[in-house]
């Protein structure tokens, strides 16, 4: 059996992906109410829930570019990465959920911790279908300095995770930084590779003719 047999275009992958990430974000702006009070008292009321769905619609957001980014450099995927797909999209699913029980909850440690742990779930799962395109990357030879140093931040985000959990019982709203914190990471999808690939780079050789 070819390779072309045993692999599929990203097309429908990404469409359908791009329909599920949508739907997520559709049914977090759902969940947003309209606050019984009026003036600057509805604003005090409202703004605790709209600080969690604000981190939720950007994180949601940058996985959505970096899941862009990373279909770019390849052209074909095998069945597992469409395996690891459905599981990240699935565990991404229940960020709405989780987002509007830290709010239900008014920020109790217990929702907070949760929420961390949603974090990262959906980090480890996204870490997953990363190792399966560079696998495919590996391949064809399109796997790249910028590549490397795009694991290591992801490695450094699930480390920020994995932090946030126990921190919620200590203090939920330092444990919410730390989540919030690796919006600043991915915050742009080249954010601190260029400094891993320039160590990594060879150094250049020096002309015939240049003076020493």
């Amino acid at each position: 059996m070819s390779v072309e047999a045993r692999t599929l275009p990203t097309g429908r992958m990404e469409a359908f992906s791009d329909g599920v990430i949508a739907v997520i974000i559709t049914i977090m702006v759902l969940e947003l109410h309209v606050p019984h009070t009026d003036g600057w008292p509805a604003v005090r009321e409202i703004a605790p829930r709209l600080g969690v769905y604000f981190l939720s619609f950007v994180m949601i957001g940058i996985y959505w570019l970096n899941h862009h980014e990373l279909l770019r450099r390849v052209e074909r995927v095998h069945y597992s990465t469409l395996l690891t797909n459905l599981l990240w999209l699935f565990i991404s699913s229940l960020i709405p959920l989780s987002t509007e029980y830290v709010d239900e909850k008014q920020f109790s440690a217990f929702a907070v911790m949760q929420y961390a742990v949603m974090m990262l779930l959906t980090g480890a799962s996204f870490g997953l279908l990363r190792m399966t395109l560079l696998r495919v990357q590996r391949q064809t030879g399109t796997f790249g300095e910028n590549d490397r140093a795009e694991v290591a931040k992801h490695v450094g985000s699930l480390l920020l995770y994995v932090v946030a959990v126990p921190a919620a019982y200590w203090h939920p709203l330092f444990s919410l930084a730390l989540t919030a914190s690796v919006t600043v990471i991915w915050i742009a999808p080249w954010l601190g590779t260029q400094h891993v690939a320039r160590m990594h780079a060879p150094l250049p050789r020096s002309s015939k003719g240049e003076s020493r």
